[in-house]
């Protein structure tokens, strides 16, 4: 029995790079927003909205990827 631990396939890349990009940009926007608003920053904060975000858009991405792949490969039936 020959197990493929090949973890890097394109749905992986795909979550990464939108969990990583939407994430600390969203986060990133969000405490500029209040550091210049209130002048304080949270760092607690700052990892929620990154994580809660990241996962969000790592999760929709990976749903708009395999979608257009169906649709791309010629099965047109949106389920």
């Amino acid at each position: 029995m020959v197990i493929n631990f090949n973890l890097m396939n394109k749905e992986v890349k795909v979550f990464l790079v939108a969990f990583l990009v939407s994430g600390g940009l969203y986060a990133a926007l969000m405490s500029v927003g209040k550091l210049k608003d209130k002048g304080e920053f949270s760092l607690g904060e700052f990892l929620i909205t990154f994580l809660l975000w990241g996962m969000f858009q790592g999760f929709l991405f990976v749903w708009i990827f395999r979608r257009s792949k169906k649709m791309d490969d010629g099965k047109n039936e949106l389920k």
